[in-house]
């Protein structure tokens, strides 16, 4: 008993800095997702690549023709919820 007691509370204090870790917002309140330099935070299928001004740049699929060859998510590491997008 002692011993799970023990492994729990080790298993909690090695999670408490993950759990406390969170986004700084800006002057008002906001999280920046995108750093504008590279893909950090980030998950993609396609070939998204950061460029020198900030943008993204999806580049199309060699050998195929029309939108699908666009075909690729960017999807956020993280979930959020009850948000604004300001773009």
């Amino acid at each position: 008993m002692k011993k799970t007691i023990l492994t729990l509370l080790g298993a909690a204090l090695l999670a408490l800095p993950v759990l406390g870790k969170h986004h700084k917002k800006d002057k008002d309140g906001f999280v920046t997702l995108y750093n504008g330099k590279d893909l950090t935070g980030w998950n993609t299928t396609g070939n998204w690549l950061p460029q020198k001004d900030g943008s993204l740049l999806i580049q199309p699929r060699k050998g195929e023709r029309g939108w699908q060859r666009y075909d690729a998510y960017l999807t956020s590491e993280k979930k959020y919820k009850d948000f604004i997008l300001h773009v």
